[in-house]
């Protein structure tokens, strides 16, 4: 439900509420709205088209090179990418699931049965 607060115009304070859901301010016009989705979904787009691009160029790797070749320059690329700290942090994260793993198929071993 729509409940104008009183100014007029396209800066106006609108109150939308909507059972107990959600109310709040808004002064942002649907004007803008629609141009914003409209743009959003044109950067969608292209954000799909280049992953497309990417996955092309990995399976032109893959075809030549094999799928571990081109796994391992999947993820070198993306470690590349990142800044020195993150990259840091990725193989921290990196070793200690490699750690969980092998406790997990260590307890299947010892119990093949188990959950």
């Amino acid at each position: 439900m729509y409940v104008n607060s009183g100014a007029e115009g396209s800066r106006a304070q609108r109150t939308y509420t909507r059972g107990d859901e959600w109310d709040f301010q808004q002064s942002i016009s649907p004007d803008f709205l629609v141009q914003l989705a409209g743009q959003w979904k044109q950067i969608e787009e292209h954000i799909a088209a280049f992953q497309e691009q990417k996955k092309a160029l990995l399976a032109a790797v893959r075809s030549r090179h094999g799928r571990h070749e081109a796994e391992a320059i999947r993820v070198a690329m993306r470690l590349v990418l990142m800044d020195e700290r993150k990259r840091t942090e990725q193989q921290k994260f990196n070793a200690a699931g490699e750690r969980y793993a092998e406790i997990i198929l260590e307890a299947r071993e010892a119990d093949p049965d188990g959950d």
